[in-house]
């Protein structure tokens, strides 16, 4: 009699999970699931893409790090792949990222793999944020890379310019500022300053106001120049202050 057949079982294949958010530090990215587990080890392959993202190639460092359930290491092999323990149906892999304190916005990437027994590879999708909304490692410190101002004083001659030097965050795309400028604080009046305002950037090219009021600050940017016009009225007042803000 002719032996009855044998079902084997399926090969193991795996899945990355839904989407992970960090910050711009190397955090764990939670990326995939096993769907089946296998009685002997076998190899897994990840790598890291941003060709369908935001992210750019120096946003992300390496090398890998891949855990098992357990929180144990798995070390690469010599061939770059991971060898799965008998038995495991969950793997951690943390994708190191670069703190390079540029404002970006969210940025997205890829983190690809496949199991030996697979012809395609799965994917899932990282995000990373610098706007201070996220503190991913439960630290205290969420990473804020959006761009602050700082306006040095400065002292000026009656009937000149007052020329402040503004220092703004770089960031990879232009953003919009304001300036007003007050004298509630100060001894200067009202009558003493002029307008309009006039907002150069580093390399002394005027940037023109927008219809709402703000300047464009150009990608990459970091230092303004603002100047207030004063008015030269023949009176003497003595020092009278006012403020940038």
């Amino acid at each position: 009699m002719a032996a009855p057949p044998v079902s084997l079982p399926a090969p193991p294949e795996f899945q990355l999970e839904k989407p992970s958010r960090f910050e711009k530090r190397a955090q764990t990215a939670r990326f995939h699931r096993h769907r089946r587990r296998a009685e002997a080890p076998y190899t897994v392959t990840f790598a890291t893409a941003t060709t369908n993202g935001t992210a750019e190639a120096d946003d992300l460092q390496t090398p890998l790090s891949v855990t098992d359930s357990s929180g144990n290491v798995i070390t690469a092999n010599a061939d770059g792949s991971y060898t799965v323990p008998a038995g495991e149906t969950t793997l951690y892999v943390s994708v190191p990222t670069t703190d390079d304190a540029i404002y970006e916005g969210d940025e997205t990437f890829e983190l690809t793999g496949k199991t030996e027994f697979m012809s395609t590879t799965t994917s899932g999708t990282g995000t990373i944020k610098d706007d201070g909304s996220l503190d991913s490692d439960n630290d205290g410190t969420a990473d804020d890379d959006r761009p602050q101002m700082q306006i040095d004083n400065v002292e000026v001659e009656e009937g000149q310019a007052a020329r402040f030097t503004v220092t703004v965050g770089e960031a990879e795309a232009p953003y919009t500022v304001t300036f007003a400028t007050a004298t509630t604080n100060g001894t200067a009046e009202a009558d003493d300053l002029q307008t309009p305002l006039s907002v150069t950037d580093s390399s002394g090219n005027v940037i023109t106001a927008n219809a709402d009021g703000s300047y464009t600050v150009p990608a990459g940017e970091t230092t303004l120049y603002v100047s207030v016009p004063t008015t030269d009225d023949a009176i003497y007042e003595g020092d009278e202050t006012f403020e940038l803000i």
